[in-house]
């Protein structure tokens, strides 16, 4: 949610029920030890709910929320590109290895995939660094830089989520892993993130309905994340024997 002091019922709302996902998701995964399995991801859950938290208190004042929404987004762009890290090398941390070939084209696409983001981010970095009205507005600057960061880790994401997708059954990556539950919530979120700022640099569009479209798939997001918690195939750990 973009720092916006005139909200309203759904805004609290939605704004209520995502912690109460998250809240569950986390306890899901720290019941089923999950989270010993995706640290990162239950990191970023256990953010994500304090986060929202201080941002409902710093609603008051535009200054403190300005900046606590901006660092909220910094830290959650850092983990999440932790949490994309962990699920990419998934299929590298079972029993058995994954065929070479498979192996070879996942890697290969994924790092070329991240190298184009890169460069397309530094390109835009570069032309509004050179922009006057940036250097004019340090504020602006940074928070245009933060955005810019978050935005390469959810292409990113969004691009794992097709390349995982597709190669899933050669890399003995079940459908139901959590792992596939994570990147699916992840890149469902980035694709609406997307469409819905399409939609708003045309004029007659709604902000505030496009932020409510926004909000209701980062919902969604949590109920596919909560679903794999509660239904994610657990791996047994062989009990030590006493003799």
């Amino acid at each position: 949610m973009r720092p916006h002091l005139h909200l309203r019922l759904i805004d609290y709302v939605l704004w209520s029920v995502t912690p109460i996902l998250q809240i569950g998701i986390l306890w899901a995964m720290c019941a089923r030890g999950l989270h010993r399995k995706y640290p990162w991801f239950a990191l970023y859950t256990l953010v994500q709910i304090f986060g929202d938290g201080v941002l409902y208190l710093l609603r008051s004042s535009y200054n403190a929320y300005f900046w606590g929404y901006w660092a909220s987004i910094l830290i959650s762009a850092l983990i999440s590109g932790a949490v994309l890290y962990e699920v990419a090398r998934t299929p590298f941390r079972s029993d058995v290895a994954p065929p070479r070939r498979a192996a070879f084209w996942f890697v290969s696409l994924l790092s070329l995939m991240i190298a184009l983001i890169v460069v397309w981010v530094g390109v835009v970095v570069w032309r509004e660094v050179n922009s006057f009205h940036l250097i004019a507005r340090k504020g602006y600057a940074l928070a245009s830089a933060i955005f810019l960061a978050e935005r390469e880790v959810r292409l990113a994401q969004c691009g794992l989520m097709l390349l995982l997708l597709f190669f899933a059954r050669r890399l003995g990556v079940k459908y139901g892993d959590l792992a596939v539950g994570i990147i699916l919530g992840f890149g469902m979120y980035t694709i609406a993130s997307l469409l819905t700022g399409v939609a708003m640099s045309h004029t007659g569009i709604s902000h505030t309905a496009m932020r409510w479209v926004k909000s209701l798939a980062y919902v969604l997001a949590c109920l596919i994340w909560l679903a794999y918690a509660l239904t994610a195939k657990v791996k047994k750990e062989p009990v030590p024997s006493r003799l």
